[in-house]
């Protein structure tokens, strides 16, 4: 993950090395297991939901630096089935967000 912290000549930099380590390694698939969104939101005194679109804002992000590293596969696991026990309008929002993105 690259520190958004990083000015953009480091964080550049830092992808670069990433791009270099993928065909090193021939890595060739990555797989994402979002969690803690509700955690994160509820930490920061935010509704859930604004938990599950930062996730989504994230995910994209670490897609992207994907991409631009060479990685072919990335595999993203964003809804388990214990998320059908939550209540229906929870749901609602929730796959409102996924269209969003």
């Amino acid at each position: 993950m690259v520190p958004e912290i990083l000015n953009p000549k480091d964080r550049e930099a830092l992808l670069l090395e990433g791009r270099e380590l993928v065909r090193e390694y021939k890595l060739n698939h990555v797989a994402f297991i979002v969690d803690g969104n509700r955690r994160w939101a509820v930490s920061r005194g935010v509704p859930t939901i604004e938990g599950h679109r930062k996730a989504l804002e994230v995910m994209l992000e670490k897609v992207e630096e994907g991409v631009f590293m060479g990685i072919p596969t990335m595999s993203i696991w964003l809804f388990s089935t214990e998320n059908w026990q939550r209540p229906p309008g929870f749901l609602k929002d929730l796959f409102s967000l996924a269209r969003e993105f």
